[in-house]
C-alpha cells in the first residue's frame, strides 16, 4: 500500500505491534488518567499476544499511516471467511475495525488516505464487501468513501453477563 509523501499507507508488520496496540490503548482510553500503568502494561501485553497471532494466521490485517517511522493512525481489517456455494467456493468480507488517528494528526487527509490504501487492498484480496460500525460522527467520513448505510444486517446484541454463564 501507498499514501502520499508525507504519510505511507501500509499493512503493519509484527514489529509495528507494539505502536499499534499504543494507539488502541490511547483509542479506548483517550488517554484518561484513571488507569493505572500496570494496567497499560498488562494491556499491551494482550493486544501484543492476540494481534501477533492474528497477523501469522491471517485472521487480521493491521494497516498503518507512518510518517517520519511513528505510526500515526491505524485501521484493521478482519478477514470473514463464507460458506461455500456452488457459484462461489471461496469467498470473503472484511470487518473494518479499530480505526484511529492521533489527535495531532487529524483532520489533514491522513485518515481518508488509510481509508483508501485499505480499501485498495481489501479489492485486490478479493474481499466481497467492507462493513464497518462507525460512531455517530464518522458517518460522514466514510460515506465521503464510498461506503453506504443498508437496513441489514439483523443483529443480536450478547449482554456481557450471558458470555459468562
Amino acid at each position: 500500500m501507498t499514501g502520499n509523501e508525507r504519510v505511507r499507507c501500509r499493512i503493519a508488520t509484527l514489529h509495528d505491534v507494539e505502536q499499534l496496540a499504543d494507539l488502541r490503548w490511547r483509542f479506548k482510553t483517550d488517554d484518561a488518567t484513571e488507569f493505572s500503568a500496570d494496567e497499560r502494561s498488562k494491556f499491551i501485553a494482550a493486544f501484543v499476544e492476540s494481534v501477533s497471532a492474528s497477523l501469522s494466521d491471517g485472521t487480521f490485517c493491521l494497516c498503518g499511516a507512518e510518517t517520519d517511522g511513528r505510526i500515526v493512525a491505524a485501521m484493521s481489517v478482519g478477514k470473514v471467511r463464507k460458506v461455500p456455494s456452488p457459484e462461489l467456493i471461496e469467498s470473503c468480507w472484511g470487518y473494518l475495525t479499530n480505526c484511529y488517528t492521533l489527535p495531532d494528526y487529524r483532520n489533514a487527509g491522513i485518515g481518508t488516505a488509510l481509508l483508501g490504501a485499505v480499501t485498495q487492498w481489501a479489492k485486490d484480496q478479493g474481499y466481497e464487501l467492507l462493513a464497518v460500525w462507525p460512531s455517530d460522527r464518522s458517518y460522514r467520513f466514510y460515506e465521503r468513501s464510498g461506503f453506504h448505510r443498508y437496513a441489514d444486517p439483523l443483529v443480536l446484541q450478547i449482554d456481557e453477563q450471558d458470555l459468562h454463564r
